[in-house]
């Protein structure tokens, strides 16, 4: 998995209403991303196992 998104910190000064909105929308698109990856790799693991391979170990 990609490593996760870190933004630079920007000056309360710098914030304007258009900004604050395209953080809002990089933090959701992250998400929705992270979420498709999961999904993905479940997907993968269920067709490994009907294909009758093992499906990729959890490490914690």
């Amino acid at each position: 998995m990609s490593a996760p998104i870190t933004l630079p910190d920007i000056p309360d000064a710098e914030r304007t209403p258009l900004i604050e909105q395209l953080l809002e929308l990089i933090e959701t698109l992250a998400e929705t991303t992270h979420r498709q990856a999961e999904t993905i790799q479940q997907l993968r693991d269920a067709i490994a196992v009907l294909k009758g391979e093992k499906a990729k170990p959890t490490f914690k």
